[in-house]
């Protein structure tokens, strides 16, 4: 068809945090970073023929990680916790 044209890509990522020896009261979990999705993909569509010009596109991403909740070991001697927790 004259005049169609068609956009697409796809993304894929991945990542694990490190953390140092003794960080957090001995965090040993690696887990990925915050707000990454790991699967991200968009498509488009166009179409322009004379004066007329028409798009529509669609994007999708993969649920992330909005925020970690860690909770630290009890057991584990930590300077920095939070006294309001106990």
């Amino acid at each position: 068809m004259n005049g169609l044209g068609v956009a697409a890509n796809y993304s894929y990522t991945t990542s694990q945090v490190s953390f140092p020896t003794g960080f957090n009261g001995g965090r040993t979990d690696h887990p990925a970073l915050q707000r990454q999705a790991p699967n991200t993909w968009n498509l488009g569509a166009t179409y322009d023929k004379g004066r007329l010009s028409m798009r529509f596109g669609v994007s999708h991403n993969d649920t992330n990680i909005y925020a970690y909740n860690y909770q630290t070991d009890p057991t584990v001697p930590n300077i920095d916790r939070d006294p309001s927790s106990g």
